[in-house]
C-alpha cells in the first residue's frame, strides 16, 4: 500500500461505483482457479461507474458501457514459512475509463493473518498509466462504505483521482498578477477600534498584484466599509525565497511594506498554484503600533484565505 503526505497532491476528480445491490453484485466478473494452493483464486470485475450520492441528477445511477471500471485482483496466503512473508498479500489493479480519459492502477497491500478480504476502508494505489483528463494523475484513494453510514449507499465506493501539487522553483518566483477576493478578520485596535478576542472583526475587499520579476505592487480596488480603515495608497511587496534548515529551497514568500504612514507588515504564503499562477493564499498582517508622530497607530493583526478572481491577460507584465 502507498504511503503518501497528502499534502503534496491536488485532487484531479472522484468517480463512484458500487460493489453491490442488496448483497446481490453489481458486477460482470472472470474467476480463474489456480491449481496450487488448491483454494486460490483471481477474479476480474467489471462494472458501471455511477453518479455520486449527491448528485442532482440522482445519486447512485449506473452510467453505462463509456463510464466503466474493471478490477483485477489476486490473494496469495502465507502458506510457505521459507518465503518470510507472513501477512496475505492482496495484489489490486483498476482500469478507469470514461470519454475523456482512461487509467490504469496497480498496487498491493498486506493484511494480518485471517483478516477478510475486503475489510480495508481506505487503499492508496500507484497509477502506472493516465490519458485525456488522467494525464497528470499519480495516485487513487479508494475509500470503502460496505455498512452505508459514510455516503448512504451500502457497499459503495469512492475512487478519488490525485496529481502532484506544482511545485515552485527557486530561479522563477511565482506569478501573482491579477485580482484577488480578500476577506479579512482582525484583532486588536484598529484605528481607537476596539477589536475583542471573543469577536474579530470580519471585512471584505478586492485587491489587484501587479509584478515584474520579484517586485510586486498591491492596489486596493475596492475598500473595506469600516470609517476606521483609511484610503491607502498602492503597496510595494518582494518574493522572498525560504530554505529549510539544510538549506535547502522549499518555496516563496511574498512580503508587502504597509504605506508610508503606516507600519504593518504582509506576509503571503502560497497554497496553491497552477502553471506557476497563485490562484490562493494565506496571509498574515502584524502591525506593532505606537509610532511616533502618527497616533493612530495602535497593534492590530490580521488574516484571510484569498481566492484569485482573475488570470494574467495579454499585456500584463509577468515579469519573466
Amino acid at each position: 500500500m502507498v504511503n503518501y503526505k497528502p499534502e503534496d497532491y491536488e485532487l484531479i476528480t472522484t468517480v463512484w461505483y458500487i460493489l453491490q445491490y442488496e448483497d446481490e453484485p453489481s458486477y460482470n466478473s472472470l474467476k480463474y482457479q489456480v491449481d496450487d494452493p488448491e483454494d486460490g483464486k483471481g477474479e476480474n470485475l467489471v462494472t458501471s461507474l455511477t453518479t455520486g450520492p449527491n448528485d442532482p441528477n440522482g445519486s447512485w445511477s449506473c452510467m453505462g458501457n463509456d463510464f466503466s471500471l474493471s478490477k483485477n485482483f489476486t490473494n496469495t496466503e502465507p502458506s510457505n514459512p521459507r518465503s518470510c512473508i507472513t501477512k496475505q498479500y492482496r495484489r489490486r489493479s483498476y482500469l478507469i475509463s470514461v470519454p475523456n480519459g482512461e487509467l490504469s492502477t496497480e498496487g498491493f497491500y498486506y493484511d494480518k493473518k485471517n483478516t477478510p478480504i475486503g475489510a480495508r476502508d481506505n487503499v492508496v494505489y500507484n497509477v502506472s498509466s493516465g490519458s485525456g483528463i488522467f494525464e497528470d494523475a499519480k495516485i487513487i484513494h479508494i475509500t470503502v462504505d460496505n455498512d452505508g453510514s459514510l455516503f448512504g449507499q451500502k457497499w459503495g465506493r469512492r475512487v478519488e483521482v490525485f496529481k502532484l501539487k506544482p511545485k515552485q522553483t527557486e530561479d522563477i518566483p511565482p506569478n501573482i498578477i491579477g485580482i484577488f477576493n480578500k476577506p479579512l478578520f482582525l484583532y486588536g485596535n484598529l484605528n481607537g477600534e476596539i477589536i475583542p478576542l471573543e469577536n474579530p472583526l470580519e471585512l471584505q475587499e478586492t485587491i489587484e498584484f501587479k509584478q515584474n520579476g520579484k517586485f510586486v505592487e498591491l492596489i486596493v480596488l475596492s475598500k473595506p466599509d469600516n470609517p476606521n480603515i483609511p484610503n491607502r495608497n498602492n503597496l510595494i511587496g518582494v518574493w522572498e525565497q525560504q530554505y529549510d534548515k539544510y538549506l535547502d529551497f522549499t518555496g516563496w514568500r511574498l512580503i508587502i511594506a504597509d504605506s508610508i504612514n503606516d507600519n504593518g507588515v504582509y506576509s503571503i504564503y502560497i497554497t496553491k498554484m497552477e502553471n506557476n499562477i497563485v490562484t490562493e493564499y494565506k496571509y498574515i498582517y502584524q502591525e506593532s503600533g505606537y509610532q511616533e508622530g502618527n497616533p493612530l497607530q495602535t497593534p492590530l493583526v490580521m488574516y484571510g484565505d484569498c481566492t484569485r478572481i482573475t488570470f494574467p491577460g495579454i499585456g500584463q507584465n509577468e515579469g519573466y
